[in-house]
């Protein structure tokens, strides 16, 4: 019954991680990915160009990865309430969370040696580099800063107990972080531009000179190795959230109903995609998004021993500004997903459900006896930024019983009792 209250308080965490993702390339992989990709570069140099070509010896490839990632983050917040603000039930909101958060990244990435043969052929003139070796590592730590302050408004009025109104707007913050998947493809553009440059210098050491202004025209250099900085850390995601809503509690609280609708405005939109070279997945930033919808829960007591609820909520997350580069038949082309869904949000969601309570006589080995069924759906839900792969609106039924003794429950429970078939992700 204060008329100003309020919370403030400290936070924090400590987090250690360790992945060990080794990576074999098998025969086909090892021809098609490491043998096919760096041919190709030879292939579309004109017809006055020499013939060159490179043969992979190695069976397979294995590519080790060790990395650590910590995460360090802690936080002071508070928050103040003033009640009764120029009427009674009006009451304000205030909150500021200034947060820190240090993550890190130590990795030890490397290839087992890889063993080919070079090719080159201008006329009658065909030399073979024999026996050449070509490795790659990427060893060395990463280390990321974040501030953020988070603010919090809210407007709310209360006309009678658990009845009211609502506003609130609000930031919200999502933390980065690393692509340890990205080192495997690190790795095979290293170790192509040191296939290259050994080429290079192994057909230059073997030409006569009359050649070597030739085999240095059309000779493609070899590229800089990629920077692991770059090529695996994504941002934060950012928010602002506004919502409006109400609670109700109708017929004496037997009926209780939550309503509300929301609009979410997200900047640098964290999304989950298979990585360009299709081997594994990555989290990379996607621009904006922007998401709109609304919930409504309601819980019906019908009697004491028995309560119902059912619950909807509709969202439409759409990508706002995310313009990206793509290869399309082998070009890099700009690629626009703007009006797009965002992928793995559910536009629709639903429950329906209830709980029976049988209550025992004294004196037994059991105080009650409680049931629970549920049904639970969800979708369309789209796969990737494209929209082209979805899982269609899907439930399940679910159910539990709980024999409760005292302190002690022991609960039998089903998932997907009618064997509902859907696609999960």
């Amino acid at each position: 019954n204060r008329k100003w209250e309020w919370t403030t308080g400290i936070f924090g965490f400590y987090q250690t991680l360790n992945t060990d993702g080794p990576v074999t390339f098998k025969e086909d992989g090892v021809k098609e990915t490491i043998e096919g990709n760096t041919n190709s570069i030879f292939e579309n140099l004109g017809n006055k160009a020499p013939k060159m070509s490179m043969s992979v010896l190695n069976p397979t490839l294995r590519v080790s990865g060790n990395f650590d990632t910590p995460i360090w983050n802690g936080a002071i917040f508070h928050q103040s309430t003033f009640n009764n603000l120029f009427t009674k039930g009006l009451s304000f909101t205030i909150g500021l969370r200034l947060d820190y958060e240090k993550m890190s990244m130590k990795y030890n990435s490397a290839s087992d040696p890889l063993n080919f043969d070079f090719n080159f052929a201008m006329g009658p003139m065909v030399i073979t580099a024999k026996d050449l070796v070509a490795d790659a590592a990427y060893n060395g730590k990463l280390s990321e800063d974040y501030v953020q302050l988070l603010p919090k408004f809210a407007l709310q009025y209360e006309w009678s107990k658990g009845n009211n109104v609502y506003a609130t707007v609000s930031k919200g913050y999502r933390s980065g972080g690393y692509n340890v998947q990205m080192f495997s493809d690190l790795l095979q553009s290293s170790l192509k531009n040191d296939m290259m440059r050994q080429s290079k210098e192994a057909i230059m050491s073997n030409v006569p000179d009359a050649y070597k202004e030739l085999v240095s025209k059309y000779f493609p250099d070899a590229g800089e190795n990629p920077d692991a900085k770059s090529a695996t850390v994504y941002k934060p995601e950012q928010t602002w959230n506004y919502e409006i809503g109400t609670h109700l509690n109708l017929f004496d609280g037997r009926l209780h109903a939550d309503a509300s609708i929301f609009w979410l405005e997200t900047r640098d939109q964290q999304i989950s995609r298979f990585a360009p070279s299709g081997l594994g997945r990555e989290t990379a930033n996607a621009g904006k998004s922007r998401s709109q919808g609304a919930e409504i829960a309601l819980t019906a007591a019908v009697t004491t021993d028995f309560t119902l609820n059912a619950s909807y909520g509709y969202t439409r997350a759409i990508f706002k500004d995310y313009i990206t580069n793509e290869k399309v038949n082998g070009e890099l082309q700009e690629i626009s997903y703007n009006g797009k869904y965002v992928p793995f949000v559910p536009k629709h969601t639903m429950n329906v459900g209830g709980q029976y309570i049988f209550r025992i006589r004294p004196g037994y080995w059991l105080d009650r006896i409680q049931l629970n069924a549920n049904y639970t759906g969800a979708g369309r839900i789209y796969w990737t930024e494209k929209n082209t792969v979805s899982q269609a609106f899907y439930g399940t039924l679910n159910g539990r019983i709980s024999f409760q003794k005292g302190h002690g429950q022991i609960d039998f429970w089903v998932r997907n009792a009618l064997n509902k078939d859907y696609a999960s992700f």
